[in-house]
């Protein structure tokens, strides 16, 4: 039984997001500082560019870390992959000038 490309990109698939009031999280930074570990979340107001967690226990380590809630999202393949690519470039995206708050 062989199965087209089609299908497959059009094929739904589950994955969840973490909201926090009204931001989403896009994303966490290890650091270590001396001894320990710290841990910082950024959020942002546009779920598009917001990460993608495939592994709902990995949205509710998150959510429970931030207090917030994990929040099962179904799209098509193609749409998860163009997602997955807003969400690199807005992490990979250098701040010309201003202060980052």
């Amino acid at each position: 039984m062989s199965t087209s490309k089609g299908e497959y990109v059009n094929h739904p698939v589950n994955f969840w997001r973490v909201r926090l009031g009204s931001m989403f999280f896009a994303g966490k930074l290890i650091r270590s500082d001396f001894d320990k570990e710290i841990l910082s979340f950024e959020f942002v107001d546009d779920e598009e560019v917001s990460s993608i967690l495939r592994n709902e226990e990995e949205a509710n380590e998150v959510a429970e870390k931030c207090g917030g809630v994990a929040v099962k999202r179904v799209k098509p393949m193609k749409e998860l992959a163009r997602l997955s690519v807003r969400n690199i470039q807005y992490r990979s995206e250098v701040i010309d000038s201003g202060i980052e708050i």
